[in-house]
Order: structure tokens, then C-alpha cells, then sequence
């Protein structure tokens, strides 16, 4: 950034700003797009058919429902660990509808994104807000996290101690077969197809203690996630309970 005075500087880190918030917006989109899809495919299977009046019906129901969707987590994840056989596997749950099935990948959208911000908080560990920080972007920010805003100089020191953190935690994760060209883009697609918990089950309750247990985890993924993403997805989880060994702190931490 040489050459540049505090004016540029400014009208710069704006712009990068706003184009963060509109990815963030398209994001969403997508995500919204994808279940949409989703749905439809669910309809076809079952042979149902429905008009166009009962498609808007659904989607202005929609956010009402999301809030009622998570109360039940615990019947899901109940379900999923005591599964007959027969499923696939032993303690596999197939969902029921649809409404399960979207309960069901908000949850693997959760290991994704508590695997960001576990990677995250490590490497980052003085700051507590990350807004605008993501794994596929986290050179990027290494670097202008270290740029002094006035003078614009580059704290060699502190970017090397936040790469030393980075490569660190990458060689970790890498012996779980975490690829760091690989992973981080499929983190951020996994919680814009799925989502994430929109509300979390009390402290200290059993739904919690079900939500929290990797095995149980794992289970969910088998029978949600399509074969095509699954061993990735897999992968994201037994980063994030690695991780959550080691620092001694829950698999999801809110």
C-alpha cells in the first residue's frame, strides 16, 4: 500500500467493507436457493404435488416454523443415536420429513462453522470480535491486521507470531486429513447450504449433552449428508473434536 495517503487508505478499506457485506448478502442467497431446491426434490420422491399458492404459503410460514424446528432438536438428535438398524448401519436415523432433515443439516452446518471459529480463535487469540475474518481469507486479514492504520507500516514481529499460530494449528489439522486449499472454501459452502442452530438447547440439559457428543455427531452426518460431501464433512468434525480435546472445551462453544 506505498504511495497511498490516509484519504486513499480510508476510501479503500470501505470499499473492501461493503463488498464483504455484499458477498455476505449473496451468500445467503444462495443458501435460500439451495433449500428451495431441496424441497422440491423432497416433493417429487414423494410423489406430491403442490401449486403455486401453497409454495408462497410455505415461505411466508417459513420463519415462524424455524423458530418451533429447533425447540425439538433434542427428539432428532434422541432418535438418531437410539436408531434401529436396518438404516445403513448400526444407530443410523433416516429423517422423516423435511422439517427433521432441515433441523438435521443446521447441525452440520454448525460443525463447519464452529470449526472456523475454533481455527480462528486460535490464531486471533487477543481479539474477541473476527467480524469480516474467515479461514479462506485469513492471510489476507494476518497481514492487515498487523498494518498499522495511521502510518501504514508493517509489524513484521506480530505478523510472524500470527503465522507461526497459522501453520501451527494447520499441520494439527492436517493429520486429520484437513486440506488448508480445500477445507476452509468447503466450510463456508457447508454453512450456506445448511445453515447453523438457530437456537441452542439449555445448559446442562440432556438435549445439550446430545448435541455436544461427537459420536452422536458423526451418526447425524451419515444419515444426512449426501455421499458426495460426506467424507469431507467428516473430516470438518474430527478437526473440530480434536481441537476441542485439546483446549479442553466443548465441541460447539457459544
Amino acid at each position: 500500500m506505498e504511495g497511498l495517503d490516509n484519504k486513499e487508505m480510508d476510501v479503500i478499506i470501505k470499499e473492501n467493507d461493503r463488498l464483504v457485506l455484499e458477498n455476505t448478502e449473496l451468500r445467503k442467497l444462495v443458501g435460500l436457493l439451495q433449500k428451495n431446491v431441496e424441497l422440491r426434490n423432497i416433493l417429487e420422491k414423494t410423489g406430491r404435488r403442490i401449486d403455486e399458492s401453497s409454495i408462497r404459503s410455505r415461505k411466508d410460514s417459513s420463519a415462524s416454523k424455524e423458530d418451533k424446528e429447533d425447540s425439538s432438536l433434542s427428539k432428532e438428535l434422541k432418535s438418531t443415536e437410539e436408531g434401529g438398524n436396518g438404516n445403513g448401519g448400526a444407530g443410523m436415523h433416516t429423517p422423516q420429513n423435511s422439517q427433521q432433515l432441515h433441523r438435521m443439516q443446521r447441525i452440520i452446518g454448525e460443525i463447519a462453522f464452529q470449526l472456523d471459529r475454533r481455527i480462528l480463535a486460535s490464531i486471533f487469540q487477543d481479539r474477541v470480535r473476527l467480524y469480516g475474518i474467515t479461514v479462506t481469507n485469513i492471510l489476507q486479514k494476518i497481514t492487515e491486521t498487523c498494518t498499522e492504520d495511521k502510518s501504514g507500516q508493517l509489524d513484521e514481529a506480530k505478523k510472524s507470531e500470527l503465522m507461526k499460530k497459522y501453520q501451527e494449528v494447520m499441520e494439527k489439522l492436517k493429520k486429520h486429513g484437513y486440506e488448508p486449499k480445500i477445507h476452509p472454501t468447503f466450510a463456508e459452502y457447508i454453512v450456506n447450504v445448511y445453515g447453523i442452530i438457530k437456537e441452542y438447547p439449555i445448559p446442562g440439559s440432556i438435549d445439550l449433552q446430545h448435541l455436544l457428543d461427537p459420536v452422536n455427531l458423526k451418526k447425524i452426518a451419515n444419515s444426512t449428508v449426501p455421499a458426495s460431501d460426506l467424507k469431507d464433512v467428516l473430516i470438518l468434525l474430527e478437526c473440530l473434536s480434536n481441537l476441542s480435546k485439546e483446549d479442553g472445551k466443548p465441541v460447539f462453544v457459544w
